[in-house]
């Protein structure tokens, strides 16, 4: 039999609903409910979706009648008010229909089963939100979405943010909505079609809503449908000075089928992560002969960092290189620092670049290290590399890398 849940009412982020009772009147019964609630905005928007399921297997009465079998199903939408509540209207009908499932017991009695199934899914407005809700047998009751991607860059670099298109099945020709971002983080560059869009004939038109706003449209001369792939794919500029960590690009977003009609969608933030990269020693390139003794620079960049004593562990293929003398380079020699070395494993040279002072070494070259090519080395290339760190007047650590360089060998 079909029933109907009146005065439906739900608390954010709550599991918390009537209660399971029923009666155990000469019948097993079963009930499950899922409930699955997704917390939108700080406006108190929810997304919820429940589904109850209740399961009764009755023997039949000792007067032999039988009851007939009922499947019930129901869907009900309703906006949430911050405090949960629906807002009283209500879409969706009860599609009543007859199962007749019944199965013979080893007792000799024949069990009709009563199945029930209510399904809610109450849905508030909220930004920038996938609807990806499933009941407990995987059936999806999801909207189509756009779907932002993740990258990673260091203040004044850009980065490419695709937006990508989940239909769902739906027949989608026109998406249009809006990037939303953290403008002290983040500046909008350019949107240009993604592959999806290409293959649909589809351009990309943007515009400037307000601060961390970029408005767009991806459409098309023709009625094509956007294919699931990248829609779009977004360049933004990491502001200079903004720190590190992680900030989102998420927004809003429709869609519109060949025939004009709306298409409620979501839209999933994607993520920047924004690295600041450690001060580095840059190893230059040589080039030389068997038996000849090259010079390769090391130079520093201190991306910001007080650095006053550098040190660590230039690293070499012992088979192809000779260590012979690191001496300050011109950097070094302005900060009045000294260059101490010594022999560490094979292919490894240990060194200190400090002074009896607490000056700060500017970016430059920091030291000049000689190295003879091996005789009997073959031609090609051969790489100097190593560790580094530095330390700061107050005598702090300052984590750094170290980019190899290439000594060639002809």
């Amino acid at each position: 039999m079909q029933r109907r849940r009146r005065g439906v009412r739900r608390a954010r982020l709550s599991h918390a609903g009537r209660s399971d009772r029923y009666a155990d009147r000469s019948c097993d019964a079963h009930r499950e409910r899922h409930e699955h609630t997704h917390d939108s905005t700080a406006d108190g928007d929810a997304h919820s979706h429940r589904s109850s399921h209740r399961y009764a297997q009755q023997d039949a009465d000792p007067d032999g009648s039988s009851y007939g079998n009922a499947h019930g199903y129901s869907h009900r939408y309703g906006d949430l008010d911050a405090n949960g509540d629906a807002d009283g209207h209500t879409h969706g009908n009860a599609c009543p229909h007859d199962d007749s499932d019944s199965h013979t017991h080893p007792d000799g009695h024949v069990h009709p089963d009563v199945h029930e199934y209510t399904h809610v899914h109450t849905y508030g407005h909220g930004h920038g939100n996938a609807f990806r809700n499933a009941d407990s047998h995987g059936n999806s009751h999801a909207r189509p979405r756009a779907r932002g991607g993740g990258c990673a860059g260091a203040p004044g670099e850009v980065v490419t943010v695709d937006v990508s298109l989940v239909g769902r099945g739906a027949s989608i020709s026109i998406v249009s909505g809006t990037l939303t971002f953290d403008p002290a983080v983040l500046e909008a560059v350019e949107c240009r079609a993604g592959a999806a869009a290409q293959a649909a004939q589809k351009d990309v038109s943007t515009s400037e809503g307000g601060p961390g706003e970029l408005i767009f449209v991806v459409f098309g001369l023709n009625d094509n449908v956007i294919a699931d792939g990248v829609l779009m794919e977004c360049d933004f500029r990491i502001v200079e000075g903004a720190g590190a960590g992680e900030t989102q690009v998420g927004g809003t977003a429709d869609g519109s089928t060949p025939e004009a009609e709306s298409v409620p969608m979501g839209l999933v933030p994607g993520t920047v992560t924004v690295a600041i990269p450690l001060p580095e020693l840059v190893v230059g390139d040589a080039a030389g002969a068997p038996g000849e003794v090259v010079t390769v620079e090391v130079s520093l960049v201190g991306r910001g960092a007080s650095i006053s004593i550098v040190s660590g562990t230039l690293t070499f293929d012992p088979a192809v290189l000779e260590a012979v003398e690191c001496r300050a380079g011109a950097a070094a020699q302005a900060a009045q620092k000294d260059v101490s070395t010594s022999e560490g494993g094979p292919g490894e040279l240990i060194f200190v670049v400090f002074g009896l002072n607490d000056n700060v070494i500017a970016d430059g070259v920091l030291m000049e290290c000689d190295f003879r090519i091996v005789e009997g080395a073959g031609a090609g290339e051969t790489q100097v590399g190593g560790t580094a760190d530095g330390s700061t007047p107050e005598a702090e650590s300052v984590p750094m890398g170290l980019v190899p360089g290439t000594v060639s060998v002809s």
